[in-house]
């Protein structure tokens, strides 16, 4: 594989003492390196839900150096409502972790949890999982989920508004009081 000068070369230096010189380029393994969770919290319905996933090559290029580790290759998968880029990806040791866009489909009410799982060329773990959830939630103007903004709504909120129902607490404070009416009728006004 040398060439016969530099075969008849390494002869020569071994000089019958059996003690031939060898070289070794080692190229150890990519790990992979991601977020653990991705939470959506509570989003409208209807309303664009995106989250960024960071992922990318966790291999030790102070010890082995970025040549010294070998590129990541990896692909994401997960059920819907949750979506995720196909194809395969690709991360060298020592580049900035790649960014990803996870979406939630946000056209139903309900709450969501699944798994995006990553498959990799990382040999410790060749499956990574990553928890995604959340929660998309009705129009909060149509307080009584009729479909439509109306004085219905704005009837049915105030009713729950002077019961003190905590229902009513849309600022999260804890009490209901004239700040979580003025949030309603600003979100009111505004319609869906």
């Amino acid at each position: 594989m040398v060439g016969a000068d530099i075969a008849d070369a390494l002869k020569l230096i071994c000089n019958g003492s059996g003690h031939l010189p060898v070289m070794l380029d080692l190229v150890v393994p990519a790990r992979l390196g991601a977020d653990a969770v991705i939470d959506f919290g509570t989003v409208t319905v209807g309303a664009v839900a995106t989250e960024l996933l960071t992922a990318g090559n966790a291999g030790d290029t102070v010890l082995w150096g970025p040549d010294g580790v070998g590129v990541l290759e990896y692909a994401l998968g997960v059920e819907a409502p949750f979506g995720a880029p196909g194809g395969i990806q690709h991360d060298a040791a020592g580049d900035p972790f790649n960014v990803h866009e996870i979406t939630l489909d946000t056209s139903t009410v309900g709450v969501y949890e699944a798994v995006l799982v990553i498959a990799s060329n990382d040999p410790e773990v060749p499956l990574f999982e990553v928890l995604v959830r959340g929660e998309v939630v009705g129009c909060v103007s149509d307080w009584n989920a009729d479909g439509s903004v109306d004085t219905l709504d704005f009837l049915a909120y105030l009713n729950d508004w002077v019961a003190r129902d905590l229902i009513a607490d849309l600022t999260g404070d804890g009490t209901v009081d004239t700040q979580d009416f003025l949030e309603f009728l600003n979100l009111w006004a505004e319609g869906c």
